[in-house]
């Protein structure tokens, strides 16, 4: 997985497990989210950006497989594992709350 790091400051921290990523305590199956198009996810901490992950579109090869009826052999797509090493996940710098009741100086 490539990372990317956006600003200067404290990020959000996240582990990779296979193919689950936890950010924050949250996780998320990417294998899950992967789809034929390439998949953005957004991750916020309130109103600000945490992290976004870009996943990779699902590749496919081609298998033999036997019709049941006729015997004939046709060609199967079948989708291929997450390549892990293509997600990028950037990292937003966290936005600390200013105290609302603060007295201007």
């Amino acid at each position: 997985m490539t990372e990317k790091r956006l600003g200067s400051g404290d990020y959000a921290t996240y582990e990779e497990d296979g193919t689950v990523l936890t950010i924050e305590g949250e996780a998320y199956d990417l294998a899950d989210l992967q789809q034929d198009s390439q998949v953005i996810k957004d991750i916020r901490r309130g109103e600000a950006f945490a992290a976004t992950i870009e996943i990779p579109p699902k590749k496919y090869k081609q298998v033999e497989g036997a019709l049941a009826e006729s015997g004939e052999t046709e060609i199967l797509l079948e989708a291929e594992p997450l390549d892990m090493e293509a997600v990028v996940i950037t990292l937003w710098p966290i936005v600390k709350e200013e105290n609302a009741n603060e007295e201007d100086m």
